[in-house]
């Protein structure tokens, strides 16, 4: 007499089915760090993107003002003259024209400062006295934004203060720090002799 085959149970076991769970709940934890991994590096190139497509505004935007500055002697609100290109370490101000079909189109007054984390320009039609105008904030969330001008003698300084009151610097120097930026450092050149003195009309 034969005896019958064991019976097989129908289905999986319960062993089966917490390994099966178990492997579902690594390859989901896994799929959802995939996820925010991509998800994190966008946002990162993003922000590296809009990052450098500031700083290639700033740039632009000091090149075209540093390269059109002016051997403008200026006044004070006393009336004191002072030179043309004022330089410290955290704060400029000096002349810019524009021109168009070989006439003068603009002189502003020009000033950047650091300030509240901050680089701000002013921009002033009047050209003596104290610097007041239209302000506009080039760069957010600075820790620190220092200037040094490059003199004849090829030497880098902290502070512009030229014999001569036209007389400008060969060349700027930005050093920025700040959240996410930095050390970040921009040489922006003026004119090989600065643009041509202009005559001063209360003289």
């Amino acid at each position: 007499m034969t005896r019958p085959p064991p019976l097989v149970p129908d289905g999986f076991t319960l062993v089966e089915l917490l390994i099966a769970l178990a492997l579902f709940a690594l390859l989901s934890i896994a799929g959802l760090l995939l996820l925010r991994t991509s998800v994190d590096s966008q946002s990162a190139i993003s922000r590296r993107l809009d990052q450098q497509g500031r700083i290639e505004r700033l740039r632009a935007l000091l090149a075209n003002e540093f390269g059109t500055a002016v051997g403008r002697i200026g006044r004070d609100a006393q009336g004191a003259r002072h030179a043309a290109f004022i330089g410290w370490p955290q704060q400029i101000a000096f002349v810019s024209i524009g021109e168009e079909a070989g006439t003068i189109s603009r002189v502003e007054a020009i000033g950047l400062r650091f300030t509240r984390n901050q680089l701000v320009m002013t921009r002033s039609h009047s050209l003596d006295g104290i610097l007041q105008g239209e302000e506009s904030t080039l760069l957010r969330d600075l820790r620190d934004a220092r200037f040094r001008y490059r003199a004849d003698d090829g030497q880098w300084r902290d502070q512009w203060q030229a014999e001569q009151p036209h007389a400008l610097p060969r060349a700027v120097e930005l050093n920025l720090r700040g959240k996410g930026l930095g050390p970040l450092t921009l040489h922006i050149p003026l004119a090989p002799d600065g643009v041509a003195p202009m005559p001063d009309l209360r003289r």
